[in-house]
This record gives C-alpha cells, sequence and structure tokens, in this order.
C-alpha cells in the first residue's frame, strides 16, 4: 500500500532526460547529507568504542549474519577488512567467535550482553539525531523522499560498474 501524496505522482524522467545539472546536485545532496549525518552521529558513537562501520557490523550479527562470509556479503565489505573489524569488536567485548555447531570448519559470531549494550545505546543516539533532521520536512515530503530512496535503492540496472555507455552520435 502506498502512502498519500501531497501531488499527484510525476511521470518518471528517461535516464537521456535527465540533465547534468540535476545529476550534480543529486550527487552532491547525496555527499553532502551523508557527510552531515555522519558528523553528527560519529561523535555519539565514539564515546561507546563504536563507528558507523562496526555499528552496522554488529547490528547485522544481532539481525542474524552470524558467519564472516555471509557478513561480508551483506555489507559489501572485503572479508580481510571484515576480519579486521571484527578482531575490533571482540577486543572491545562486543562479540563473540565460537564454531559453528553444525561445520567446525566455520565460526559463528555471537553479540555479547556488552555489545547489546553498545548497540541499543548507539542506536537510540541515531534515531533521536535522524528524528531531529527528518523532523524537518513536511509528512508528505518525507514519505516521498523515503519512497524515493527505497526505488533507487531497489533499481538493478544493468550496466556494470566503472562501463561508460557508448556516445550516441548525432
Amino acid at each position: 500500500m502506498s502512502s498519500p501524496r501531497s501531488s499527484a505522482p510525476e511521470s518518471p524522467l528517461a535516464p537521456a532526460q535527465l540533465q547534468d545539472a540535476q545529476i550534480l546536485r543529486f550527487l552532491g545532496g547525496l555527499w553532502q547529507l551523508n557527510r552531515r549525518l555522519k558528523a553528527d552521529v560519529l561523535p555519539l558513537l565514539t564515546p561507546l568504542g563504536l563507528d558507523l562501520r562496526l555499528y552496522f557490523i554488529l547490528l547485522t550479527i544481532r539481525r542474524g549474519q552470524v558467519h564472516p562470509k555471509t557478513i561480508a556479503a551483506a555489507l559489501d565489505f572485503p572479508a580481510s577488512l571484515l576480519s579486521r573489524y571484527l578482531d575490533q569488536l571482540r577486543t572491545l567485548g562486543f562479540v563473540e567467535r565460537q564454531l559453528d555447531p553444525a561445520d567446525s570448519r566455520r565460526i559463528v559470531l555471537h553479540v555479547t550482553p556488552a555489545g547489546h549494550q553498545a548497540l541499543e545505546s548507539a542506536m537510540d543516539a541515531i534515531k533521536h539525531n535522524t528524528r531531529e533532521r527528518l523532523g524537518q520536512l513536511e509528512p508528505g515530503r518525507l514519505s516521498a523522499l523515503i519512497d524515493a530512496i527505497e526505488v533507487l535503492s531497489d533499481l538493478n540496472l544493468t550496466s556494470h560498474p566503472g562501463q561508460l555507455p557508448s556516445k550516441e552520435q548525432p
């Protein structure tokens, strides 16, 4: 069920109809928003021993991704980089490693009580901060923004990353 809109939805633009200025404005806006969110949230996470990467790894484990390989895939991290982050979480006492009872060649990760507490504190701080920012939008505009983000996130483009489209000849 879709949420009510403040105005009738417009037809999507064909990619060729987008102007360079719109694309740059969109990318610049995402960049600035990401930087501001990170700047707002990082000071709230640092006292907990976390940064955004560690927070999302811990959250992913709590949500049921308990094998390093599935965590790396879910978060699109190289396995070697994830290994370092998992070591940090283990050193902080937020994660425990155990042999998988179903397959002794695999490791299973569990969030510790201290990890749950840190995660809850981090989630509260992030939700409060995000609520403050999103609360500046009218409800219809917020709903449209969330809908647009979901649509853009779900798109499966056929071109490959880094592949430039061929120029059409006039």
